[in-house]
C-alpha cells in the first residue's frame, strides 16, 4: 500500500485531531505580502486544510475559498464553518487523496500547499502536481509551506511507524516546480511559529533562525509561467 493511502486510512483524522486548533503564522505572512486589491478578486484553494483555519482567515480577503483534504473530520469541520456563514456559497470542501487524480469545480488564482508535503513521497508529490496544474489558472500563484533542510532526509514518523517523513532542501522545490517562477521566499524557525504572530512587524526577517536545520520551515510563493502552460 502506498504512503498516501496509509495516511488516508490510518493517520488523516488523527492528524486533524492533533492540529485542528492551530493556525499557521505563515498564512499571516502571505497575506501581508499580497496586494489586498488583488487578493479580493482571488479564488483560493488549499490542498491539505487541516482544521480550515487558514481558509477561515483568507475568507476575510479572498473572493472564494475551497478546501481539499484527506481527513473526513477536517472536511466536516470546514463545512460546518461554511454553513454558518451568510456567504456559504463561496465555500467548498472535498475529501480527496491529494496524491490521486481529483477534479475541482473551478480553476484558482492561488493554491496553498497546506503543510502536507513532508508526509508525501517524491513520486506521490509529482501526482499532487498534476492535480495542481489542472486546478491552477494559467498564471496562477502557488504558496508552499513545509519543513526545510540542507540535505534530503527521510525518517520514520514518530507517531506511525508505517509512514515516512520527508525533509527536503529548497533546490528540490525549484526543480520540482520547474513550470513556476519564484516570487518570494522566507525561512522560519518552527519553534517560533506562535511568537511570530505577535511581532509588531510580521514581515521582518528573523535573523536569529538557528544554524541547526532540524526546526526550519519555509514559505515560498511561486507564479506559474505562461510559456510552460499547455496550449
Amino acid at each position: 500500500m502506498g504512503q498516501s493511502k496509509i495516511f488516508v486510512e490510518e493517520e488523516a483524522n488523527r492528524y486533524f485531531e492533533r492540529n485542528h486548533f492551530k493556525r499557521t503564522f505563515v498564512i499571516d505572512y502571505l497575506i501581508s505580502q499580497l496586494p489586498r486589491r488583488s487578493l479580493s478578486h482571488f479564488d483560493v484553494a488549499e490542498f491539505g486544510i487541516g482544521g480550515g483555519q487558514n481558509l477561515m482567515l483568507l475568507k476575510n480577503y479572498a473572493r472564494s475559498c475551497h478546501g481539499y483534504d484527506a481527513s473526513s473530520d477536517g472536511i466536516a469541520c470546514f463545512e460546518k464553518f461554511a454553513q454558518s456563514s451568510p456567504e456559504r456559497e463561496l465555500y467548498y470542501a472535498k475529501q480527496v487523496n491529494l496524491c490521486e487524480a481529483f477534479t475541482t469545480p473551478i480553476q484558482y488564482d492561488l493554491i496553498l500547499y497546506g503543510f502536507f508535503a513532508y508526509y508525501v513521497t517524491d513520486d506521490e508529490l509529482a501526482k499532487v502536481k498534476l492535480n495542481l496544474l489542472q486546478a491552477l489558472k494559467p498564471t496562477g500563484l502557488l504558496f508552499v509551506y513545509d519543513f526545510l533542510s540542507r540535505e534530503y532526509t527521510v525518517r520514520p514518523d514518530s507517531r506511525n511507524p508505517s509512514l515516512q517523513v520527508y525533509k527536503r532542501p529548497f533546490s528540490f522545490w525549484t526543480s520540482h516546480l520547474a513550470e513556476f517562477d519564484l516570487l518570494d521566499f522566507r525561512l522560519f524557525d518552527n519553534d517560533k511559529i506562535i511568537e511570530y504572530k505577535y511581532r509588531d512587524e510580521q514581515s521582518t526577517i528573523d535573523v536569529d533562525v538557528p544554524e541547526d536545520d532540524s526546526q526550519w520551515n519555509f514559505g515560498a510563493l511561486f507564479r506559474r509561467r505562461l510559456s510552460n502552460n499547455p496550449k
